[in-house]
């Protein structure tokens, strides 16, 4: 069952697969992509994700920082 308001974080997380590099990336940014409140917004996130924004951000940008190596390490 997916919660109703995933669909809501739904701009926010295509916004983050396509800008997960930028050190600015934050949350005020990810909430205006909803067009939510930043307090509303981090409430939702953890809850559907299990996890905050930020530390969502981190896990990405390390998994995307981690294939290359592994795709060198295969040939």
């Amino acid at each position: 069952l997916i919660p109703p308001t995933l669909n809501t974080l739904a701009p926010a997380l295509k916004y983050i697969e396509k800008n997960y590099y930028d050190p600015r990336l934050d949350n005020a940014t990810l909430a205006e992509q909803c067009r939510i409140s930043e307090v509303y917004f981090r409430k939702i996130f953890k809850e559907d994700l299990g996890t905050s924004p930020q530390k969502y951000i981190i896990k990405l940008r390390l998994q995307k920082a981690s294939v290359p190596h592994l795709q060198i390490y295969r040939e």
